[in-house]
């Protein structure tokens, strides 16, 4: 939230309006058990500080969804990952992508690509399975690839998928 409307929240002198509600009967009675407990005189403080603080968070969600689209913007210009995480990472806000898992997968030529899901290009190609899943982790770090499995083991054969 902004300083100057924190500094306008905090005066004293702030206009006030009448608002009628209809509450259940026992809400209110759970409300006058509480408010002494949170250092309130009566239950109307308590109500009017529950809906102030709902409305805060919600307006910091809401003053944050400007820095979301942005994010969204860079990510479609294609800005890395890594890069979008870097800039973001002293901001409280977490960055999500909608479909962000990677996909390593070997292909015919023997090599190994890192794609997005549903995508024809390839993000990298690299020689060796090991070397492509580090570069879907730095393309995408904090989640996990999906590694196509290229021999037998005990936990699966070939074709079949697991993490990381």
């Amino acid at each position: 939230m902004k300083l100057e409307t924190i500094k306008k929240r905090l005066s004293k002198d702030r206009p006030m309006v009448s608002v009628t509600l209809r509450m259940p009967e026992d809400v209110v009675n759970d409300l006058k058990k509480i408010a002494p407990l949170k250092g309130f005189s009566g239950y109307q403080g308590l109500l009017r500080g529950y809906v102030g603080a709902a409305l805060r968070e919600d307006l910091e969600r809401m003053e944050g969804s400007a820095v979301v689209q942005l994010i969204e913007k860079l990510r479609a210009d294609g800005v890395p990952e890594a890069t979008l995480h870097k800039a973001t990472s002293s901001l409280k806000i977490t960055i999500t992508k909608r479909d962000n898992k990677l996909f390593v997968e070997k292909r015919p030529e023997g090599d190994f690509a890192v794609r997005k899901g549903n995508s024809q290009r390839a993000s990298a190609v690299l020689p060796t399975q090991a070397e492509a899943i580090e570069r879907a982790k730095e393309l995408n770090p904090g989640a996990s690839p999906v590694v196509e499995r290229v021999r037998h083991t005990t936990g699966g054969k070939p074709n079949q998928w697991r993490k990381a």
